[in-house]
């Protein structure tokens, strides 16, 4: 490396690492910051001279073995507002920059230091905030703009996995729209309608269905819904007690997935209990249509083998002249699941999941099981 000596504006300051990002009229760059060495009596905002050695860094040039002289307060420079697009590219990587999209998730890293906020805008960006302990704003589902140094989230290899922005604090993030005071204020939608089409200027809002409950794979954090018009699986943040039959409201973001599409980011409540929806008979070429893809089925098969995958107990099942495999979650394995012998003839009721190629074509499915009883 070589001698370098910068004057600019600290643009952050903070992290779980206390990283440094400084900006002068030309461009932005990261500071490392030396290991062990306390933490610095400066903030975002302070003008400063830097004086240390050139490095490569893992993306761009930075700055290392730092030596810093606060020189009182400066001014911040003009933010570019950027596209996901551009932050991908890592064209503006150690910028100071303005991005605007809707909150998807607030995550309270430690309460002491950050939180972590996922803003979209067709993708998903990582906003890193320090927030010195403060409680985590309601900011789910509301559009913001927000002011940051744009940045990389790297494998141990260096290789560039995802985009974030470091942000100061909250003074950086400006609420556009703000989000409904009470998520569950909207109408619900039938879960056939929530995929419709949507103009490029509409930002995706969350959005609420009410269904029961088909399956609930709660180590896989992954829940199954039926209404009179369709199915759909939502994807949960922790383990659930729900169990089929429970009615529910649900809201969430409408998210692509594999082939079908899912709620992610959910908020849900519990309204009561009915009857779970009866299986709907199928065949193999029925499931690979694709049509019945989250839906409550029952098919006859022959069992081929079983064994274990993972936190599930699996069925090798052969229909027709093909072979597709039904999971059961270990813990509800009982006796009679276990000693199934090869060859029998079996009728499986369970969720089918259906797996897609990257045109979304369906490839395969899988059965997945609510309980031992669902095989006979």
């Amino acid at each position: 490396g070589y001698p370098v000596r910068l004057q600019g504006v600290v643009t952050f300051y903070g992290g779980v690492d206390k990283e440094m990002f400084i900006q002068d009229g030309s461009a932005g760059i990261y500071v490392q910051m030396d290991s062990g060495v306390p933490a610095l009596s400066f903030q975002a905002g302070d003008r400063v001279i830097l004086e240390g050695i050139t490095g490569a860094g893992a993306f761009a040039p930075q700055v290392m073995s730092p030596r810093v002289k606060n020189l009182g307060r400066g001014e911040f420079p003009r933010a570019r507002r950027v596209t996901l697009a551009e932050l991908v590219s890592g064209s503006q990587d150690c910028q100071w920059v303005e991005f605007q999209g809707t909150v998807r998730s607030v995550r309270q890293e430690d309460p002491s230091r950050e939180l972590l906020l996922e803003v979209w805008s067709g993708q998903a960006l990582q906003v890193r905030l320090s927030h010195g302990g403060a409680k985590a704003p309601q900011l789910v589902d509301a559009l913001i703009r927000v002011r940051g140094v744009a940045g990389g989230i790297y494998s141990q290899d260096d290789q560039i996995l995802g985009v974030q922005l470091h942000v100061p604090d909250l003074s950086f993030v400006r609420v556009i729209e703000p989000p409904p005071a009470d998520p569950f204020e909207q109408a619900p939608r039938s879960i056939s309608r929530l995929w419709r089409y949507v103009p490029n200027n509409a930002r995706v809002r969350r959005v609420r269905v009410r269904g029961v409950v088909t399956l609930n794979r709660s180590e896989r954090l992954s829940l199954f819904l039926q209404d009179d018009s369709g199915s759909l699986h939502v994807r949960l943040d922790r383990e659930s007690s729900l169990k089929p039959g429970d009615l529910v409201d649900v809201v969430g973001f409408p998210t692509m997935e594999d082939y079908g599409y899912c709620l992610t980011d959910v908020v849900y409540r519990k309204t009561g209990t009915t009857q779970v929806p009866e299986p709907v008979a199928i065949d193999v070429q029925q499931a690979l249509h694709g049509t019945h893809d989250s839906t409550l089925v029952r098919m006859e098969a022959r069992l081929m083998a079983a064994g274990f995958e993972g936190l599930d107990a699996v069925l090798h099942l052969q229909g027709r002249n093909r072979v597709f495999d039904a999971y059961l979650e270990k813990r509800l394995v009982n006796p009679r699941f276990s000693s199934l012998p090869a060859g029998s003839r079996l009728r499986v009721t369970g969720v089918c999941s259906v797996q897609a190629d990257e045109a979304r074509t369906p490839q395969a499915f899988r059965l997945l099981l609510r309980s031992a009883d669902d095989v006979v």
